[in-house]
């Protein structure tokens, strides 16, 4: 917003040279310049501890999209305390953790949106009369729920990138080293079966791990720790279960 009256004395403003900042809104009452203002807002990708993202729809404005749990920054505000607010007023939910992944700035409304995940346990919403319904989806139904080229479809590929490639990685020796502790072995030929093509053996009675390790070693690509599970098992879902399997035997993800 651009001011044509100063705020203050309701003196219209002239045009003033202000250092870098160029031509800039100047009350001659006051003695003083006004800069172009703007709202800062937190929008949210609400993730829980199964990688799915919490979208909303609105009992206002158009209430046949979903879209993410959003709000301005009160004053005295960060914009992880605001974004930690916004989701237990709108869902009931307690964020455990909140960071910040981009920010866009919306012309239409001269609105900052920062983007933020909030990581949450998945339990019952409790939402807030602004809403109709709160609802889970996988990252790639979020990505495709949502407006195609909105900002929230940005935060969420942005979210995706993060939670699913930085946050979580496992390498191929641990994913074994759990495998051989709980015996699972039709777990482990649903996961590792027809991989980019190929095929692993059809029982894992006829071949030891070393050999599965080889396979999985020839299918994922490596890195300084060793080779990175996330590479080889591309299916979202597979990939979901593929951790909570891991969680529940060793607690090696967080």
């Amino acid at each position: 917003m651009r001011f044509e009256y100063c705020p203050e004395c309701g003196k219209k403003t002239v045009l003033r040279e202000i250092g870098d900042e160029g031509l800039t809104p100047f009350c001659e009452g006051c003695n003083r310049p006004l800069f172009d203002m703007f709202s800062t807002c937190v929008l949210n990708v609400v993730v829980n501890e199964e990688n799915e993202v919490l979208l909303i729809r609105q009992s206002y404005g158009d209430t046949s999209r979903f879209v993410g749990v959003a709000g301005y920054m009160k004053v005295d505000e960060t914009p992880e305390q605001a974004a930690e607010r916004e989701v237990l007023e709108e869902t009931g939910l307690s964020a455990e953790s909140v960071r910040y992944i981009d920010s866009v700035f919306y012309e239409e409304r001269d609105q900052l949106m920062l983007g933020m995940v909030a990581k949450v346990k998945k339990k019952e919403c409790h939402i807030s009369d602004e809403l109709l319904e709160a609802k889970w989806f996988t990252f790639d139904e979020a990505e495709k729920t949502v407006r195609e080229g909105s900002i929230i479809q940005r935060f969420i590929q942005t979210a995706k990138e993060n939670v699913l490639s930085t946050m979580d990685y496992i390498t191929v020796v641990e994913f074994f080293e759990v495998c051989a502790e709980s015996r699972d072995k039709d777990f482990l030929l649903r996961v590792t079966r027809k991989r980019d093509g190929a095929d692993m053996c059809p029982a894992m009675e006829q071949c030891g791990f070393s050999d599965w390790m080889d396979w999985m070693e020839v299918h994922s690509v490596p890195c300084e720790e060793g080779f990175l599970l996330e590479k080889c098992v591309s299916e979202e879902k597979l990939l979901v279960e593929v951790r909570h399997f891991l969680y529940r035997y060793r607690k090696v993800l967080i």
